[in-house]
């Protein structure tokens, strides 16, 4: 029966992707997968031959054909992998390169061949390891299935690198470049003066327990003084998952003076570079702003597994209301000066920022010790 699933499964990635050919080959740098290709690509230097592997929508028959053996034909799964190693190693390139962190079929590829092909993985989001037994469904997707292998691992920072080899990841080399996607943020960041008390960070789910049990702590501290409020939105209008994302948000904030401030590229940098104080859970993003210096107030009402790296902060992320309430005052009062120097250590431990070397100069120097 499982054999039989696992030949299902091969017929419908063989079936849901266009057929091509072949690929270009001896070119100096071949990107695994579409995914970010439009961050990727303007990073390379134009004297550098590349071409795209693109998993999502191709199936290219000339290695296709050269996977598949009798052996493989009992695994499937094989078929898959042996797909990939005989392009990448046809097409011979110095260096492959990927933006997709969390995929156990890419740390396999990159296992096989970076004996005698580089092969660099760019980190694109937070993930989780040691996920708890108690964790409902809904927050399992931020967890990882496998530990992890990267051969050449470009991290957001050195927390991350630490995280995944506590779980017993195999990092050979890593790179802390912090996160391309904040490239244009970063090289044209200005300080801004304060406008908002409180930037709260959506999450793109807003009624779960643990969401309530947040907006129910915001919503009675707001009432005890003529608090300046914005909320960043996860969710830009023009999603499909926008009207139940609104709807979620307008029955926390309605009788209030809240603002709710709609997506849109850095909208959520930028509201919170303008508050003093910045409120989210389990995300990437308060580790961004706080890079750069900002108050944060991570909240974990979920599971301690989803609580990295914000446990290192020495305040309670599941408070109590009079817990909450007194830290989020201490945060709004204190001056940023002293709030930066308490927190330098972790600020730089958290992630990367620098004005003067963005991610993108930084994976641009590493490209070059590969090619």
């Amino acid at each position: 029966m499982a054999l039989i699933r696992k030949i299902y499964q091969l017929i419908l990635y063989v079936s849901s992707r266009r057929m091509a050919w072949g690929l270009p080959e001896n070119v100096d740098i071949v990107i695994l997968d579409e995914t970010n290709i439009f961050r990727l690509t303007p990073m390379l230097d134009s004297n550098n031959r590349y071409v795209v592997i693109k998993n999502q929508s191709h199936l290219y028959f000339k290695y296709l054909f050269k996977a598949i053996s009798i052996d493989s034909l009992l695994r499937p799964r094989k078929i898959i992998l042996n797909y990939h190693i005989k392009m990448i190693r046809q097409i011979n390139p110095k260096i492959v390169i990927t933006n997709v962190d969390n995929s156990p079929l890419y740390w396999e590829i990159d296992r096989e061949i970076s004996n005698s092909i580089n092969f660099l993985t760019i980190q694109n989001g937070k993930h989780l390891l040691g996920i708890s037994e108690t964790l409902p469904d809904i927050f399992k997707v931020f967890f990882l299935e496998s530990v992890p292998y990267y051969s050449n691992f470009a991290c957001f920072s050195q927390f991350d690198y630490d995280y995944y080899c506590k779980f017993g990841a195999t990092i050979e080399n890593h790179y802390v470049i912090g996160d391309i996607a904040l490239t244009d943020y970063i090289s044209e960041y200005t300080q801004k003066s304060k406008v908002f008390d409180i930037c709260i960070i959506a999450n793109s789910w807003n009624d779960q327990l643990s969401d309530k049990r947040m907006w129910d702590y915001i919503l009675r501290f707001t009432k005890l003084s003529n608090y300046r409020v914005c909320v960043a939105l996860k969710t830009s209008y023009d999603s499909p998952s926008f009207h139940k994302h609104i709807q979620d948000l307008n029955e926390y904030t309605k009788d209030t003076n809240i603002i709710l401030v709609n997506r849109s590229k850095y909208s959520s940098h930028f509201l919170s570079d303008l508050s003093k104080v910045t409120i989210g859970s389990h995300t990437t993003f308060l580790r961004q702003t706080f890079a750069r210096g900002n108050r944060i107030y991570p909240i974990n009402f979920v599971d301690e597994s989803m609580s990295s790296p914000y446990d290192l902060l020495n305040h309670s992320l599941s408070p109590s209301y009079e817990e909450f309430k007194l830290h989020l005052q201490n945060l709004i009062d204190v001056d940023s000066k002293t709030y930066q120097n308490k927190n330098l250590d972790n600020m730089r431990y958290f992630d990367s920022f620098d004005v003067n070397i963005t991610p993108a100069d930084k994976f641009k120097r590493i490209i070059k010790t590969f090619l």
